[in-house]
């Protein structure tokens, strides 16, 4: 928690009320109950500027982009070509063309009980549109907001077929945490960066 003193000045009048209040940086005030399971089903959305996509008491995803109104998420029923349903998670530009934008999906997870656990993994499937390979094309994650992002996985479009679905590995993420120089932890603001 931060305290804030706050002092009101009203029409030039000093009011000498205080009130100190709490607030919850994250955002995310519940530990996630794992396995945690993102199937796209149930959120829906498009977005062409940075901000936050979806939400709930234990995570939240976020949209960042370096061109607002080029770079363009569309998650859930939104999405192109999903996967085993009905919903995906859709990272491109608008209007389609060549320009170089850097666009990235940050889910941020409560994992204040998974402090001391050796065994989380890390787990998903993608799919390319036909794009060259960028250097963003690629995953990271980090213990809190604070820690630094490691590059976890290489998402390497032209070795695969367009806009068919290939498994990840499966990463282990407390060998990836401890392996940091510094080590990391997870913590009630463990992030996933796509």
């Amino acid at each position: 928690t931060i305290d804030y003193t706050i002092t009101v000045d009203y029409d030039g009048v000093l009011v000498n009320d205080f009130q100190n209040f709490s607030i919850i940086v994250s955002g995310i005030s519940i530990p996630v109950s794992l396995p945690y399971f993102e199937n796209w089903e149930t959120e829906n959305g498009k977005k062409n500027y940075s901000g936050k996509m979806c939400y709930g008491n234990s995570f939240k995803w976020t949209f960042d982009t370096d061109d607002p109104g080029k770079g363009r998420v569309n998650w859930g029923t939104n999405a192109f070509n999903t996967y085993g349903g009905g919903g995906a998670l859709t990272l491109d530009t608008y209007p389609n063309s060549t320009f170089n934008v850097s666009n990235s999906a940050t889910l941020t997870l409560n994992l204040s009980d998974y402090i001391n656990s050796t065994d989380l993994e890390l787990s998903f499937w993608w799919t390319d549109h036909g794009d060259e390979e960028n250097p963003g094309d690629k995953v990271w994650l980090r213990g809190s907001i604070n820690d630094e992002w490691i590059e976890v996985y290489d998402i390497n479009p032209t070795t695969r077929i367009n806009d068919s679905y290939n498994p990840s590995e499966t990463i282990d993420i407390d060998q990836v945490l401890l392996s940091a120089n510094p080590a990391q932890y997870v913590s009630e603001t463990f992030q996933v960066k796509f």
